[in-house]
């Protein structure tokens, strides 16, 4: 991390003063100062926004430093939604995206799966932000990335989110085709092939298949215990017992089951972290329950 004097001086170097940038931000102004001042240590979401701001990286661009920072805009996201984190998402994934690029010998491996994980968190928010033709680029970069560091997990975790979006598109036969090309791949985290089989069995119920989506959700509730016995994915935290409850409600919903489905979504909302129930991709569950909320 840069000294606070580097900060002031990165900020003098833009023409802002710290209550500009403090506004500029949407931060406190008290709180930037205690921060140029040396006397409180930044949040990694204060250090992307001044770097974006600023135009350059202050803050040493390690494997481990990329990855708290990516959990810290993911659940920043939650509280602020994805209009407010743009910006330093693509920004610091841009960053990645070139470190991933230019790394070589037996590290590569590593900064191409946590380049995976950026681009799959990018493609996400121009998906919230409704750039769509910016979100697949993204998802098809995470795509490769996956493969290339051979994680079965990521890949099917990014074609989840592919079908996800052509489901939100429309296109129900594309969003068939990517996400059960993520429920096929194998050596998947338990958790990940918990929601493959919840996202699946919407994706056959809107087909008209009402059988096999009724086995793949009954697959899908029978696995909850195992997903979540361990820590959940670094990129999926929010892949938790409450999610998946509520994720057994929305396919319930998808079924025309509407009494099951308002119950679950209500029970998993309910247990949900205080962070996260009001986050925007709520709004999918709640539109499900009849009174939409």
């Amino acid at each position: 991390m840069q000294s606070p004097k580097d900060l002031r001086e990165a900020l003098t170097a833009q023409g802002l003063s710290v209550r500009a940038a403090a506004r500029r931000l949407n931060y406190d102004h008290a709180y930037l100062s205690r921060v140029l001042s040396g006397k409180q240590v930044p949040s990694p979401h204060l250090v992307a926004a001044l770097e974006e701001l600023c135009g350059v990286p202050l803050i040493e661009p390690t494997p481990e430093s990329m990855a708290e920072s990516l959990a810290s805009l993911r659940r920043a996201e939650d509280v602020q939604g994805a209009e407010r984190v743009r910006a330093p998402v693509l920004s610091q994934a841009r960053l990645v995206v070139k470190l991933a690029e230019d790394a070589h010998g037996p590290g590569r491996k590593a900064m191409v799966d946590l380049a995976g994980q950026w681009a799959n968190f990018a493609g996400w928010i121009e998906l919230e932000n409704r750039r769509r033709g910016q979100a697949r680029k993204w998802f098809d970069r995470a795509s490769e990335y996956a493969a290339e560091a051979d994680d079965p997990s990521l890949a099917s975790h990014v074609l989840s989110f592919k079908g996800y979006m052509a489901g939100r598109l429309g296109n129900v036969w594309a969003s068939e085709g990517l996400t059960g090309a993520a429920w096929r791949i194998k050596g998947v985290h338990p958790a990940q092939d918990t929601y493959n089989n919840f996202q699946y069995a919407r994706v056959l119920a809107l087909m008209g298949d009402v059988m096999r989506a009724g086995r793949l959700l009954d697959q899908a509730v029978g696995g909850i215990d195992l997903a979540t016995l361990d820590e959940p994915l670094p990129y999926a935290y929010w892949y938790s017992r409450p999610f998946f409850v509520m994720n057994a409600g929305l396919t319930h919903a998808t079924l025309g089951h509407v009494s099951m489905a308002t119950d679950l979504i209500s029970d998993g909302l309910a247990d949900m972290p205080e962070d996260q129930q009001k986050a925007e991709w709520i709004d999918e569950f709640l539109a499900a329950m009849p009174d939409g909320h």
